[in-house]
């Protein structure tokens, strides 16, 4: 007779840090926390209009100027792709333009105002121009890196073909006047997200199942079956143990049983024990298992599982 065993659950990897937060406003809001700098425009506030920083993109409207009523120049839109656009204008229809994150803090891309123009987060941006090496030029970038607060600190610098250089972290302007004191003698400016690169899932994760008692000494365990969601490049392995005492060491293991392995049904996956490794898991009374998650290459995604079903007859 064939048994089962339902266990609900939910197992995903505990985010370490990087996250998309649910907020739509990720940059920090301490007051030193939020500002980029440009010679001809002055401050630009970032701590505006739902500005977030995702692993994949920038997003929301940053503000040229202290104050909304004050600003001349307007908003600094970070991607075309925004609902409740503050000035009601369709920018998608005229540019698919965004500021890209390569997950690993690297910025690129366009942001655009419409007083300024277009302005590069990377000198690695397509200008149209093929004949042209930008970065034999200058080199410059972009970048948030992750502080030893888990933030993540923007540095660098971004260009604009009318105002010029836009400066993100006070350190720069440091670094090209070689003062080590500018920062802390002038402005301890920079722009801080709570989003910051190398925290993100694990590469994998694992859980052991507390030892469960069927209650019957005939017992075989013949696999398991589990509902959840794996995302493209990421994996589900299972080892599946059983034993006639509740020593930990006395169990008997079959595995590991990967994608390669699983029987598919829709929602449903289902991994059976080998028929030549049965006779490892014959009259067990002690079952248990071992599921390990492992994230895509990067970070991003990671499995998640619901519901495991173990079987076993008599």
């Amino acid at each position: 007779m064939r048994k089962v065993v339902y266990i609900f659950f939910i197992f995903s990897f505990l985010t370490i840090g990087r996250s998309v937060f649910a907020s739509t406003l990720n940059i920090v809001s301490n007051p030193n926390d939020h500002w980029a700098w440009n010679d001809v425009v002055g401050w630009i506030e970032f701590y505006y209009d739902d500005v977030e920083v995702g692993p994949n993109r920038l997003s929301g409207y940053a503000l040229i100027g202290t104050t909304s009523s004050t600003s001349t120049l307007g908003i600094l839109s970070l991607n075309c792709d925004e609902t409740g656009n503050p000035d009601g204008t369709n920018y998608c229809a005229t540019s698919d333009y965004y500021v890209k994150n390569d997950g690993d803090g690297n910025l690129s891309g366009w942001a655009w105002n419409e007083n300024i123009g277009w302005i590069s987060f990377s000198c690695k941006d397509d200008t149209g121009v093929t004949d042209y090496d930008v970065c034999a030029t200058s080199n410059y970038k972009v970048w948030i890196e992750r502080g030893d607060d888990d933030l993540g600190h923007f540095r660098g610098w971004a260009w604009n073909d009318l105002v010029g250089w836009i400066c993100f972290n006070c350190k720069e302007i440091e670094n090209y006047l070689g003062d080590s004191n500018y920062c802390e003698n002038t402005s301890d400016f920079e722009v801080v997200s709570k989003w910051a690169p190398w925290l993100g899932y694990a590469t994998s994760g694992q859980l052991l199942s507390l030892i469960i008692d069927t209650e019957e000494t005939k017992t075989t365990l013949t696999g398991i079956v589990w509902k959840g969601e794996v995302p493209t490049d990421c994996d589900v392995k299972f080892w599946l143990g059983s034993s006639d005492t509740t020593n930990p060491s006395d169990f008997q293991w079959s595995g590991p049983y990967g994608f390669s392995s699983w029987v598919k049904n829709p929602g449903w996956y289902e991994v059976n024990i080998p028929p030549a490794d049965l006779e490892n898991h014959n009259k067990h009374r002690y079952l248990r298992y071992k599921v390990v998650l492992e994230s895509d290459a990067s970070h991003i995604n990671s499995p998640k599982i619901e519901k495991i079903v173990l079987q076993w007859m008599e």
